[in-house]
């Protein structure tokens, strides 16, 4: 009786884990009336080419696998670019997310104390929260990744029928196109194989059936997009990405320790977090489950990929990595017992420590708080420039950062125009000095935290030329004229 409680206890408050899961993300989603920077950036890179263009580098500082830009020009044309419904898509990966999150976590937890943990920091992370409707490739790469993790870690090479066979070269084929975090989930794979086949020599005969047009379609691919596009978005932002590479062993720490700290915002003891995942690297191996090994290997070739600067594990790319680090800074759960109090009473002290940062105030102030997810506003700004701009007298003054947004905007609102003034932090003498026939439309919509121009822009205008000033969350529209 009491066990049957237990059960029926479990699974209510799984339903309402995803329950909340799944509101929280259609909050978010409600939120997302907008594109931001990188968005705009996407849809104008894809806007003019084809579907086969899309096989190249797009251009913009942009890159992203052909099969999603596919998919998002496709779903941006059925939506009449309507901002809700584009954001849908993505929307509808994170949600798919949920559910193979779970399947995961019940193939690599054992106590379903541990699996209703791993669950719920799912369901409540800010950082995968945040890109559960945005339209870039990230919540994308966790469904893809999340997918292949359930499928690959079950596969032995030597034991597929033919037709298995066929469909497994066929989706390695295409791999590259999908997803590039996939890569590493598909690199596991082939070591967890090796390890178990290195005797059989049927397995090397297969693997090379395998490998072999993959390799050859992966180096035309890195030829003709990839190694382009990475030139293009280090001309354009250099250094970027530099944080998500490592270049010396001690970079390992301090790269797990930057990704504990994006995805478990606001909790802030990263010693006690990083405790507990070393911790669950020597359970895994303790455990030789095809699972942990699996997720084990991931880890070492992300770690490997990073090490080999082929692609940064930091920031939103790595967002594949969240939903293993969630897995992982659980796993000591399953070794809570009440035979080994002592043990027991520390593992719960230190995850504790670790996730102390979730409070009510957490909640309130930052999971739901829609200015978190919509910085930079640039649409209504944008729209009352084009309702007002005269060719003849005005201009479009405007920082870097805001122009993809107001490009974007401008194509939406069908404003056309060749007045455009691009200021940095060494031409604003023009906004000093307005000429006196003339007026300024000031588009400051978003500012590069690196290189910041938005308080001297502000300092170096003259308020009395100010003739309006329109706000949207933090973003900025100053019409100026000389009095």
């Amino acid at each position: 009786m009491n066990e049957k409680f237990l059960n029926k206890g479990y699974y209510y408050l799984l339903g309402f884990i995803f329950i909340a899961a799944i509101a929280i993300r259609t909050v978010i989603l409600g939120y997302r009336s907008e594109f931001e920077d990188d968005e705009c950036r996407l849809l104008l890179a894809i806007s003019d080419k084809s579907f086969w263009q899309l096989f190249l580098p797009i251009g913009l500082a942009q890159s992203a696998p052909p099969a999603y830009l596919m998919i998002l020009k496709l779903w941006h044309f059925l939506c009449r670019g309507n901002e809700i419904l584009c954001h849908f898509f993505p929307y509808l990966c994170s949600i798919f997310s949920i559910f193979l999150f779970y399947k995961l976590s019940c193939k690599f937890l054992i106590k379903k104390y541990s699996i209703l943990a791993a669950n719920f920091l799912f369901s409540i992370n800010i950082f995968i929260i945040y890109f559960t409707s945005v339209i870039k490739q990230y919540s994308f790469d966790v469904l893809i990744c999340l997918s292949l993790a359930l499928y690959l870690s079950e596969i032995n090479i030597l034991n597929l029928n033919k037709k298995t066979f066929i469909l497994l070269a066929i989706l390695i084929l295409f791999i590259p196109f999908i997803s590039l975090p996939a890569l590493y989930f598909l690199g596991a794979f082939f070591i967890l194989n090796l390890a178990k086949n290195y005797k059989n020599k049927d397995f090397y005969k297969k693997t090379a059936i395998l490998l072999l047009p993959f390799l050859t379609l992966f180096a035309l691919y890195y030829i003709f997009n990839l190694q382009p596009s990475k030139m293009d978005i280090n001309a354009t932002f250099p250094e970027y990405w530099a944080d998500g590479f490592i270049y010396s062993y001690m970079d390992f720490i301090r790269i797990l320790g930057s990704n504990l700290k994006i995805f478990f915002y606001p909790n802030k003891y990263m010693a006690f977090q990083l405790i507990v995942f070393f911790m669950s690297i020597w359970y895994c191996i303790k455990e030789r489950t095809k699972i942990s090994i699996y997720l084990l290997l991931v880890i070492f070739m992300s770690f490997l990929g990073a090490f080999l600067h082929l692609y940064p594990l930091y920031g939103r790319v790595s967002l594949y990595f969240g939903p293993i680090l969630i897995l992982f800074l659980v796993k000591p759960i399953d070794y809570i017992s009440i035979n080994k109090k002592i043990k027991s009473l520390f593992i719960i002290f230190i995850l504790f420590v670790s996730f102390c940062g979730y409070n009510t105030s957490y909640f309130k102030n930052v999971l739901l708080n829609e200015q978190h997810y919509n910085k930079s506003k640039s649409k209504q700004l944008v729209k009352k420039i084009a309702s007002e701009f005269n060719n003849e007298t005005d201009y479009i003054v405007i920082n870097k950062a805001s122009e993809a947004m107001f490009f974007y905007y401008a194509r939406v609102f069908k404003l056309h125009t060749i007045n455009i003034i691009e200021i940095n932090n060494s031409n604003l003498d023009i906004l000093q000095n307005p000429n006196i026939n003339k007026r300024y439309f000031v588009c400051l919509f978003k500012d590069y935290v690196k290189a910041p121009i938005f308080d001297k822009t502000l300092n170096t205008i003259n308020k009395n030329d100010i003739k309006m000033t329109l706000k949207e969350n933090t973003s900025q529209l100053l019409i100026i004229q000389k009095k």
